[in-house]
């Protein structure tokens, strides 16, 4: 009978550290989609200026005021499984936002055309074969500076060589800059995403 009482109690104390790693996982994932929720939409707009001018004024003064919340919860918290999920919330929303941020500044262009593709796809095949501009895939600028990405045909799948025939014609525009061209990515044969700068495409 003591041997029984014995298991049981030693069962009932080894469950509540299980039931607290599922709520400690639980409260991190709750945060990294909070994050993600709050953070996405930002930094997919923060290109445009009134978006760029309220990261500024009020999202930075906001998650600032998160970071000094998150430590001084870890300075004051006694509790070491508390201070343990304080400090892996804290670094999993920063891990979050930088993530974010990495990821849209290099896939901004590729992403758009993601959602652009599927009710459009058709407009892609009629430029099977020919060279020219499908459609602007995104727009924005601040400060006179315009950046534009362009959905590019280009049969001869050279576009992205500065020494062919239709990289020199991209790159040096007769009424554009000489850096023009901020970048040149490529979908697929004969398909390109374009970024210039200062400098629309026809």
């Amino acid at each position: 009978m003591d041997r029984t009482s014995r298991e049981s109690s030693e069962a009932s104390s080894v469950s509540p550290p299980v039931s607290y790693d599922r709520d400690s996982w639980r409260a991190l994932t709750r945060s990294v989609v909070l994050t993600l929720a709050v953070v996405g939409p930002i930094c997919w707009w923060s290109r445009d200026f009134g978006v760029f001018l309220f990261i500024y004024t009020c999202f930075l003064p906001i998650f600032s005021l998160v970071c000094i919340f998150f430590i001084v919860r870890v300075i004051f918290t006694k509790d070491p499984s508390k201070k343990r999920l304080a400090v892996a919330t804290f670094l999993a929303v920063i891990a979050t936002i930088a993530m974010t941020f990495i990821v849209d500044h290099s896939f901004h262009e590729r992403i758009s055309f993601l959602f652009w593709y599927p009710a459009h796809y058709r407009e892609v095949a009629n430029y099977a074969g020919k060279e020219g501009v499908i459609c602007s895939l995104d727009s924005n600028g601040m400060a006179g500076m315009s950046v534009d990405a362009y959905l590019v045909s280009d049969p001869s799948d050279s576009i992205a060589d500065p020494n062919s025939p239709s990289g020199q014609k991209l790159r040096y525009p007769p009424e554009c800059d000489a850096d023009a061209v901020a970048s040149v990515q490529r979908l697929w044969r004969g398909l390109y995403i374009v970024t210039m700068m200062n400098c629309p495409l026809g």
